[in-house]
């Protein structure tokens, strides 16, 4: 069971987790985009507040929101990013929810590393405690612009510029989204692209 389910996650993890099943994994997971629906939910509010608009997924070619839309950051920041109404809304992906506790049922630790505005934490809190009620928040959740620096085995992000660990050995699941298509993964960079949480 232990292979067979790492092996349907996305059959990139079959031989990462395999290798180290003999020990417990730090397992460092970005929320947004990796985790929840921002995106989608962004483009769909997006749109509605903006009636001239119609911005598709496809248009997100860039991690910057701002960039990708050519509003001002201050706008995005009341209208999204600030905004618990907003957060509240956000949903899991997909078989995330059950992939993520079955990563903690054998044995892993698993831990929330967001880089988001103080303003929306208890929004946060409260998807988490809904919807991952076996994690832990006073201990699994961290909030800091330098994920870097908290040791994992493997990190999980949609981020290029996240790709990296205080851990030389760290490898690394890159959440396929438009703003990441283009980058270039070497095998030596420890580096696999995961399309969804199957």
């Amino acid at each position: 069971n232990f292979i067979y389910f790492y092996w349907q996650f996305d059959k990139i993890c079959y031989n990462l987790f395999v290798e180290r099943s003999w020990y417990i994994l730090m397992i460092n997971i970005d929320i947004d985009n990796c985790c929840n629906d921002f995106i989608q939910k962004f483009i769909y509010y997006l749109n509605g507040v903006q009636t001239e608009t119609c911005f598709g997924l496809d248009d997100f070619t860039d991690y910057s929101l701002s960039r990708s839309t050519g509003f001002y950051n201050g706008y995005l920041e009341t209208l999204f990013f600030r905004n618990n109404n907003f957060y509240e809304q956000l949903r899991p992906l997909v078989n995330c929810v059950e992939t993520i506790q079955e990563l903690v049922t054998c044995g892993n630790e698993v831990r929330f590393v967001t880089a988001i505005r103080y303003d929306v934490v208890q929004a946060r809190l409260d998807f988490i405690k809904e919807y991952f009620p076996f994690i832990d928040t006073d201990n699994q959740l961290i909030i800091t612009n330098n994920k870097e620096s908290i040791y994992a085995d493997i990190v999980i992000e949609d981020c290029t510029d996240n790709l990296k660990n205080v851990n030389k050995d760290c490898d690394y699941i890159l959440f396929d989204q438009p703003w990441n298509k283009d980058f270039e993964i070497r095998k030596e960079d420890r580096i696999h692209r995961a399309f969804d949480w199957y």
